[in-house]
């Protein structure tokens, strides 16, 4: 598990997987999951449109794409990152900040608060679970910035243990 004080090191080749499995990733993560809202979407489609302190953030879903319902859930948001590097003495202290582009392009400003072996966790508002693609070392308190040309992807908890056919259907697209 996580531990304060650890240092990612990440080899000069790409990240490793987040986890095995979707379950695993939200049973790891447990703690560093945001409540978002999720809206309604075409049936079967892994593009969700999350609603996260008021920004949209498009995100492709790893659990199921049947899974999650409209509404709040808790969502664990992770990124592979092209970029990631220690932000300049200036910017250290500007507040979180993150950012959806076009094209699925994501960036972000945070600082780290938890080091895995090949990963970090930035607060950017939010948790952010990023794996660099090249070699970085990560240490608690830092604020980086983060760019990555692919999007991020998203753990959805339900948060609702009824009865799915009893649920109203959205057919609105």
């Amino acid at each position: 598990m996580l531990h304060a004080g650890r240092v990612a090191r990440v080899p000069g080749r790409l990240a490793a997987m987040l986890d095995d499995t979707p379950q695993a990733v939200l049973a790891n993560f447990k703690a560093n999951g945001v409540q978002a809202h999720v809206f309604a979407r075409p049936e079967g489609s892994a593009l969700l449109e999350l609603l996260i302190d008021g920004q949209v953030l498009y995100a492709f879903e790893r659990t199921n794409p049947y899974d999650a319902t409209p509404g709040k859930h808790d969502v664990v948001l992770n990124v592979q990152a092209d970029y990631v590097d220690v932000a300049s003495e200036d910017q250290t202290h500007e507040a979180p900040t993150w950012q959806s582009h076009e094209h699925g392009r994501f960036t972000a400003h945070g600082e780290v608060v938890q080091v895995g072996d090949e990963y970090a966790v930035l607060n950017v508002g939010w948790p952010l679970v990023v794996f660099p693609t090249q070699g970085r070392e990560f240490r608690e308190g830092e604020r980086w910035h983060v760019d990555s040309p692919w999007p991020v992807h998203a753990f959805v908890r339900r948060s609702d243990t009824g009865n799915r056919a009893q649920e109203p259907i959205d057919d609105a697209v």
